[in-house]
């Protein structure tokens, strides 16, 4: 079976790796989750100069409702400091930027501005994450931004999609702002069908190509779109492709004047779950190189793609998959593949996502300093209490974290941060001995108890009055409280 062969070239890369040559052995491979008991999602990265990276994503960890989120890891995954953004409802960031020695810039979603409904949301930090400024954009209706590019003039172009039309289905949704926030152009406009543009990148310092779907009227359904526009938002061209069935593109890249895009097909629209990932190329006029399907049973579908490789001539392909008899998932869920593909978009090798619990999703993978690539995303995995944020680090000649079937978790929120917003106690404080409550309600609790690094030293998952510390060296600690409609975290002294 193919799920066997991959096996098998997993522990044959992995003996290969292990025993390479120093210039391999140096190089920087890991897998890593981030998440505090909240539902908390992973969507853009950015790599910054001194190879740590910056995170967006939305989470409930840090509040109730779900916020955006930065979060900056250096260059080995360990989290450094992490804030959250937004209002009294819903956030998230989707695409994170840095300009050096001027701050961060986050492109999302925002439900909390009055008399609003889901739109456009902006904002700016300085280098440690405090916030400059948040503006918000888009109708009466619902917009959402998929992916982002910032120009050389510190400016940005966003795209996603739109429902503030007249029919409320989706348009192609494009906008340019400054780097203050203020609007400089944006449009709305599409088929009459749905529309959605999905990713954008630069051609040249003038020139930008935009992926997504775009309905046909022909074929009563979508077609993969290609979009040419100058960065003053005129449209060069805007062209369509496919066969059979429906095509959308998730994400694009380019490399000289050669124009790559990842999808999926689904070839019966009376048939869901049965999609197959595809790949095209086409120049810079917008003339059709090559279209490939991937033959697969489930629902296979490209969600995102990187240049790779010491010469950067390959390609990363990372693929979501639902449903396959040949490639076992979690509980018959969503997993995910990174293919190697040549410059040709033939295929090179590939390694299975290493989780093995839970649900996992990807949303961004970026090529790296070190001419390795690295992922974000997410695992739905409730037994950590939600979602958790992932990021995967593959090493340039395919050194990647086999040996490990489960990440290394670690803290996404502050606890000094959490600190601040417990309603419950504990007595007495200092303690000697043993740990009291008050303010719980009931016993459905698990508590653990974390150093002043943030590392765990106890964790219980029944709850029997008190508990004992005894055995913990004089200093600060955090206790942490948890339940299904409740996260605490107290801070504590042991004499």
């Amino acid at each position: 079976m193919r799920f066997k062969a991959m096996k098998r070239i997993k522990l044959i890369l992995f003996f290969v790796l292990t025993f390479a040559s120093f210039s391999v052995r140096s190089q920087i491979a890991f897998f890593k989750a981030y998440s505090d008991n909240g539902y908390d999602k992973g969507e853009g990265i950015f790599q910054m100069p001194d190879s740590s990276y910056l995170i967006t994503g939305s989470s409930s960890s840090f509040s109730s409702s779900s916020q955006a989120f930065v979060m900056k890891v250096d260059s080995l995954g360990n989290r450094l400091w992490s804030r959250n953004f937004g209002g009294a409802e819903t956030e998230k960031g989707r695409r994170i930027f840095h300009v050096p020695n001027d701050g961060i810039y986050v492109v999302g979603q925002t439900n909390s501005y009055p008399n609003k409904f889901y739109d456009a949301y902006f904002f700016k930090t300085d280098e440690l994450g405090n916030l400059l400024y948040e503006k918000n954009y888009g109708g009466t209706g619902f917009e959402d931004i998929h992916d982002g590019v910032m120009l050389a003039d510190t400016s940005f172009i966003f795209v996603g999609e739109t429902h503030s039309t007249p029919t409320e289905i989706e348009n192609l949704y494009l906008l340019r702002v400054n780097k203050f926030g203020d609007t400089l152009w944006t449009k709305n406009f599409g088929s009459g069908g749905k529309d959605i543009a999905r990713s954008i990148k630069l051609l040249n310092d003038t020139t930008l190509i935009i992926a997504g779907e775009y309905y046909v009227n022909d074929s009563l359904t979508q077609k993969a779109m290609f979009i040419k526009m100058h960065i003053d938002g005129t449209v060069e061209w805007l062209k369509t492709y496919g066969e059979k069935g429906k095509y959308v593109l998730n994400d694009l890249s380019i490399d000289n004047n050669e124009i790559r895009g990842v999808g999926y097909n689904q070839v019966d629209l009376n048939v869901v779950g049965n999609n197959k990932q595809c790949m095209m190329k086409i120049d810079n006029l917008g003339n059709l190189v090559s279209l490939k399907s991937e033959e697969h049973l489930g629902d296979f579908s490209f969600e995102c793609i990187t240049k790779y490789g010491v010469d950067f001539n390959d390609f990363y392909f990372v693929s979501k998959i639902e449903n396959s008899p040949d490639i076992p998932t979690y509980a018959n869920g969503t997993d995910i593949m990174c293919y190697r593909f040549d410059y040709n978009m033939n295929y090179n090798n590939v390694a299975f996502f290493p989780s093995e619990t839970g649900n996992d999703v990807p949303n961004e993978i970026i090529s790296t300093s070190d001419k390795g690539a690295i992922l974000v995303g997410y695992n739905e995995n409730n037994e950590n209490g939600g979602n958790s944020i992932t990021l995967m680090k593959i090493g340039r000649n395919d050194l990647y974290p086999f040996s490990q079937t489960e990440p290394i978790y670690s803290t996404l929120v502050s606890i000094l941060d959490l600190d601040k917003n417990s309603i419950m106690s504990i007595f007495p404080n200092p303690v000697e001995k043993e740990i009291n409550f008050n303010g719980l309600q009931g016993f459905d609790y698990t508590f653990s108890i974390l150093n002043q690094l943030g590392d765990e030293v106890l964790k219980s998952d029944s709850f029997h009055g008190k508990i004992d510390v005894t055995f913990l060296k004089s200093g600060m600690y955090f206790m942490r409280i948890v339940n299904k409609q409740s996260k605490e975290i107290i801070k504590f002294i042991k004499k």
